[in-house]
């Protein structure tokens, strides 16, 4: 009962303490704390902490429920799905955090918030369709797991999440808006931190998370009884 516990306050610890590192980092050490640039880099890492998150999980997510995969039957798309849930309810924990820190740093609610929940809903879909693809394929192919973790820290510094991509040439910055999260962290901090929502750029991201949840489910259902064969061999 009491790891169980710990378990779930290490769920809401865990985020907090990535978040205040960065904070120290930038804000305490390297001065960087005038003006809006830690609320602009907060934005940034918790929404990239949920996407890297939902992907790491639902990328081993077969093969860590090989257990389950011997007692009874279960579709295998809902692994991926459970990772990702899962993910989602340690980012809300921080999201909370991040919230009352914009509060207090002087960014208050408006009405553009409500667009939060249509641009969660396609970070939803974008996660959980890179973790089925990538989880579907694992059990497969075992070193996909290095290249999806090495090609998520690639990521990471193409996603603008240390600087802003409007603000480089338009040539560089249409390459990286080609990394769907590249355009869901802008509309993240245009909602958050200027009060403002620019639907056209949420098309691209909506229509790549809808390609890849039915490309992820057209997989898993194909290899649906190969899994516990090839996992289990």
């Amino acid at each position: 009962m009491t790891r169980g516990y710990l378990g779930v306050i290490w769920w809401f610890v865990e985020p907090v303490l990535y978040m205040a590192t960065f904070y120290f980092a930038f804000a305490v050490m390297f001065k960087r704390g005038e003006g809006d640039y830690v609320s602009f880099l907060l934005c940034g890492l918790v929404f990239w902490k949920w996407f890297a998150g939902g992907v790491s999980l639902g990328c081993t997510s077969l093969i860590s429920n090989r257990g389950i995969m011997r007692q009874v039957y279960i579709p295998k798309y809902i692994f991926p799905l459970v990772s990702v849930i899962t993910a989602t309810v340690k980012f809300f924990m921080v999201f909370v955090v991040l919230l009352i820190y914009l509060v207090s740093a002087g960014y208050g609610p408006s009405a553009s918030w409500f667009w939060l929940i249509t641009v969660f809903a396609i970070q939803f879909a974008l996660t959980l369709g890179v973790a089925g693809v990538l989880g579907s394929l694992v059990p497969f192919l075992p070193e996909l797991r290095g290249l999806a973790e090495n090609g998520l820290m690639l990521l990471f510094f193409l996603s603008g999440i240390f600087f802003d991509i409007s603000s480089i040439s338009r040539v560089n910055a249409d390459l990286l808006y080609l990394n769907p999260m590249a355009g869901l962290i802008d509309q993240y901090r245009n909602i958050l931190l200027n009060g403002r929502a620019d639907i056209s750029m949420l098309v691209y991201p909506a229509c790549a998370s809808v390609i890849l949840l039915i490309f992820a489910y057209l997989l898993l259902r194909h290899f649906d009884r190969q899994y516990p064969k090839v996992i289990m061999s």
